[in-house]
């Protein structure tokens, strides 16, 4: 499963810069009126779509006149698969679950208001995080996303 975080879209080749496309539901899109010439190239839409044969999918409206090279831009995280059994290891880059760990330990030591332990553990955990994104060498799409502008996950800022 994954999660969109940006959709943005190209309308013409000589276009600079992407469009934000919002997600809407396909009920609230057409609740009035069925006619797609309605929607403009300022403000599009999306919304999931699913068929038989390719499975899920995004429908933006309005679609573009051309074939618009590199004209659609989508940021998404993959949620990791769901744990059953002991045996089971989640699906993320090697020394990432290092990190998730730490963090998780420091949230446990700030739990039971053991300040010098979670002081500890949350300095481990940060230094884990930079060596991590110091170091990883992505293929492809498997980079992880830093969340924010150049700010990280911290569990201690809900």
């Amino acid at each position: 499963m994954l999660v969109l975080n940006y959709v943005g879209i190209k309308y013409s080749p000589t276009a600079e810069d992407y469009t934000t496309a919002r997600r809407r539901e396909a009920n609230l899109l057409f609740a009035s009126n069925t006619n797609t010439k309605r929607f403009d190239e300022s403000t599009p839409y999306y919304r999931y779509s699913r068929n038989a044969t390719n499975g899920l999918g995004l429908t933006i409206m309005p679609t573009p006149d051309a074939d618009v090279p590199d004209g659609l831009y989508v940021e998404y995280v993959i949620l990791p698969e769901k744990l059953s059994a002991p045996e089971d290891s989640p699906n993320l880059p090697e020394n990432l679950q290092d990190v998730m760990i730490a963090y998780a330990i420091a949230d446990v030591w700030e739990g039971k208001r053991d300040w010098s332990n979670s002081n500890q553990a949350l300095n481990r955990a940060m230094l884990l995080e930079k060596e991590f994104f110091d170091n990883y060498q992505p293929t492809a799409s498997d980079k992880p996303v830093k969340i924010g502008i150049d700010k990280s996950f911290n569990p201690f800022k809900r």
